[in-house]
């Protein structure tokens, strides 16, 4: 077990569909869940992962904040955004759309 943890906040942006639940859900059950079916996130969802690191006494927790794709959240998400470590950009790469709109 480690001693020491180090928190880090990871925001997860991209269009409604795209797939940010499916993303989080895989790594955070390190590949073993993967449901078929999917509520649209209302707001933002929060899940977390310890990562042990190798050989030491440390450990890295992800905190994840699943946002939703939809407009209507917009004021509330941005405020989600408040001391992110980390940003992750999630896209459809078979819609351009979902590209070109997490540019802006």
């Amino acid at each position: 077990m480690s001693s020491v943890i180090l928190r880090s906040k990871v925001v997860v942006i991209g269009e409604w569909g795209v797939g940010k639940t499916a993303v989080i859900q895989q790594f955070v059950s390190s590949g073993t869940a993967f449901p078929k079916n999917y509520s649209m996130t209302l707001g933002a969802e929060m899940s977390t992962k310890v990562i042990n690191i190798p050989d030491q006494e440390e450990a890295v927790e992800l905190v994840f904040v699943d946002c939703s794709g939809r407009d209507v959240y917009l004021d509330l998400i941005s405020r989600t955004w408040d001391n992110a470590s980390m940003i992750l950009a999630v896209v459809d790469v078979t819609e351009e759309d979902t590209y070109t709109r997490a540019k802006a």
